[in-house]
Formats: C-alpha cells, structure tokens, sequence
C-alpha cells in the first residue's frame, strides 16, 4: 500500500492557531537509516509507520507556543534494525503499537495510555575484548570545545506510559 496522508483542520494567522486531526498510513521508515547512520552504527532500519492524532496549536499572549496533541495512536510494523556486522539483524519487532497519548508543550509532557510490543527479537553477543555488542549502538560522545558557553538550565521533560504489555519474544545471546 501507498503511503498517504490527510489532514481535517482549520488554521488561523492572527493570531496564530490550528486546530484538526492528522492520519499518516502506511509511511515506509527506510530512509531514516541515512539520517541514524550520523550518530550510530546501523546498516539498514526498515518498518511501517501508521498514526493518527488530533491537535490545537497555538501563539498565545506574548508569543508563547502552545502545543496539545491527543487521542496519539502509532502502529510501527515489520520493525527490522541490521547493524554492527554487515547484514545482522539485531531487533525485529512485528508489532508496537502505542495508544491513548498526548504531546503538551511548554508543559513538556507526553503521555501514553498503553505501549503493547508483541513479539519482539533481539541478537547480542560480546566482542572479543569482552564488551556487550549493543553498546557500540550507543552514540559517541562529543568532546567538549575549550571556551564552549555553559549549557543553560533546562527543566526535564515527562515521559509516561501507563500500561506496558511485552508478549512473546527471544532474547537471542552468544559469548
């Protein structure tokens, strides 16, 4: 199937706000692998990505932003990650499906009602040198630049999920 796109919504300039709901099917995930190759060792991700929300952003007083996003669904499909040795499929997941979310900003929240993940594989094995192979998967760490400004204070985001079903699945590991 192709992927699509719609959109039911009413947008307003001034001042500035949209409300409506957005319904992306069927969107193929292959090419990201070229943006991920920046900051990790991935040969190839592939998966199907479904979602469906409703949204109100808007400026307020001030030039604030506000975002709600709600009633989130995704459905990511057919989730294959191959990585660290030429060809090697290390994650396969057929099915996630994520339900019942919200996006909020400034309050930098987002929200999920239920994250199901059936049947998941994972391979992992340790290097020669002892180390998990996973871990080479982890982005590398920038150096820190002499006279680089402070990072500023930032008050931290809220991730919540409040039913996680895990069903099936192999861990698959070698020494």
């Amino acid at each position: 199937e192709e992927a699509s796109l719609k959109w039911d919504g009413t947008i307003t300039l001034g001042p500035l706000e949209s409300k409506g709901q957005l319904v992306l099917e069927n969107l193929k995930l292959d090419p990201v692998t070229a943006y991920l190759r920046e900051s990790m060792p991935i040969d190839s991700l592939s998966a199907t990505l479904s979602t469906s929300l409703d949204y109100h952003i808007s400026m307020g007083q001030g030039g604030q932003l506000g975002i709600d996003i709600s009633d989130v669904q995704v459905d990511l499909r057919d989730t294959v990650i191959k990585a660290l040795t030429p060809g090697t499929e290390i994650i396969n997941v057929p099915e996630i499906t994520l339900t019942g979310g919200r996006f909020q900003y400034p309050e930098q929240r987002v929200q999920f009602s239920k994250l199901n993940i059936a049947n998941p594989r994972l391979a992992a094995w340790l290097e020669p040198d002892g180390r998990l192979s996973l871990a080479d998967l982890a982005p590398a760490s920038s150096a820190t630049v002499e006279n680089e400004a402070p990072a500023t204070e930032q008050s931290s985001w809220y991730l919540g999920v409040e039913d996680l079903q895990l069903s099936g699945g192999v861990v698959e590991f070698s020494d």
